[in-house]
């Protein structure tokens, strides 16, 4: 690849796809809502389209390969009235929803798998006669897709939560953005309580820029190069937002100056042990930043990782030690033995196996000094398009 070049971007970011989905759904309900932001993102443009077909009165809608465009539009048109038909990828579809599937038909809800693309709905609305029992193993997005979904409702609705709290922090947003918007939920003792008939108290909402993409710029910018990202919140919703305190534990070189976030080249950093069981969509970029990082790193709380876009656990694993890299591997962590003056072996091809994550770690890598033709690139489309543009790759 011959001698790296610099990183260098000032600018912003488009807005968090997963704010902008929940945002989304809540506008559907009222069309007063204002929503300050915007993302290209292929996640948030088939939610948009999916909506505003919806209120053409279509049936069936393309979701893609979004898990949160499938999961909380699933509920919302659960909300009304009707016969729909959901489609997507077929990878979207080897991801788990049973547990959503399951707390629907406790509503009332006729959820029919069609095929390995698609599932059909009928529904008569939600008959809220009993108290809604959810896990939070699996994924956090069921019960974010449920309470998204409870504005205006003729009762109220309860909800136990149980099982294992992966990625709680995700539900913790959703909480954080329907309290901003007037949506009355109580929180106690591991259950949640929605009072019926739910209505907007505010008629605009700021959607902060994506977090995920600001990790991985900064990763560039710390290995090489110097990112100055404008319109940065002072206290981030997303769980990902917390990427802060990780280069802080990296020790690399940032500051924060009004709403400016300024990362630079970092001579020396440490290894690091962290858990990231709240915040897993960082650990392909982080897996690939620490390489470089002189030292054994670990990184764990990762179970969650296997019913992402792809097998991120495995796919990191695999492009790490086709790297060049000594990875042990166990059920819920990596541990990763950096070298700082690392050789590349010779140039090979990789494919991000549909996960725009995987892309960019693998383009962080190449940022790095490795020379991997990265298959499938457009991948990146399912979050940040401009991501190309950006890293000039």
């Amino acid at each position: 690849m011959g001698e790296v070049k610099p990183f260098l971007f000032t600018g912003e970011l488009a807005a968090s796809k997963s704010l902008m989905n929940r945002a989304l759904i809540i506008q559907s309900f009222f069309s007063e809502l204002q929503i300050q932001g915007a993302s290209a993102s292929e996640d948030v443009v088939l939610l948009q389209k999916a909506l505003s077909d919806f209120k053409q009165g279509k049936q069936h809608f393309d979701c893609g390969s979004g898990g949160t465009t499938f999961r909380f539009l699933l509920a919302r048109l659960s909300r009304e009235s009707g016969a729909f038909t959901l489609s997507g990828t077929t990878r979207l579809f080897e991801r788990p929803h049973d547990g959503l599937y399951e707390v629907l038909r406790t509503l009332g809800v006729r959820i029919e798998q069609q095929s390995n693309n698609a599932v059909h709905l009928e529904s008569e609305g939600w008959a809220l006669d009993q108290e809604l029992s959810m896990s939070l193993q699996d994924s956090s997005q069921y019960v974010s897709a449920i309470l998204l979904s409870a504005w205006c409702l003729p009762e109220t609705l309860q909800i136990r939560l149980h099982g294992e709290e992966n990625s709680r922090s995700y539900l913790d947003m959703t909480l954080n953005i329907l309290e901003q918007l007037g949506m009355g939920v109580e929180v106690a003792k591991g259950r949640l309580r929605v009072g019926s008939d739910s209505r907007l108290t505010q008629q605009s909402l700021n959607v902060e820029p994506d977090m995920s993409s600001a990790f991985a710029l900064a990763a560039f910018a710390i290995t090489k190069g110097r990112l100055d990202l404008l319109s940065f919140p002072p206290n981030p919703l997303q769980p990902d937002g917390n990427f802060l305190s990780v280069l802080d534990k990296l020790g690399a070189s940032f500051s924060i100056e009004g709403e400016t976030l300024s990362v630079a080249t970092a001579e020396f950093l440490q290894p690091i042990s962290i858990n990231l069981q709240n915040n897993p969509d960082l650990f392909p970029v982080l897996a690939v930043l620490v390489s470089r990082v002189q030292g054994r790193s670990t990184l764990s709380g990762l179970s969650v990782l296997a019913h992402k876009e792809s097998d991120r656990l495995s796919k990191t694993t695999e492009l790490l030690r086709r790297l060049g890299f000594q990875v042990q591997r166990e059920a819920d962590s990596v541990s990763i033995d950096g070298i700082k003056d690392h050789s590349y072996p010779a140039a090979f091809e990789f494919d991000p196996d549909k996960d725009h994550r995987m892309a960019m770690a693998t383009a962080l890598a190449n940022h790095q000094g490795a020379r991997v033709e990265i298959l499938d690139r457009d991948v990146v489309n399912k979050s940040f398009p401009r991501f190309w543009e950006i890293v000039k790759q």
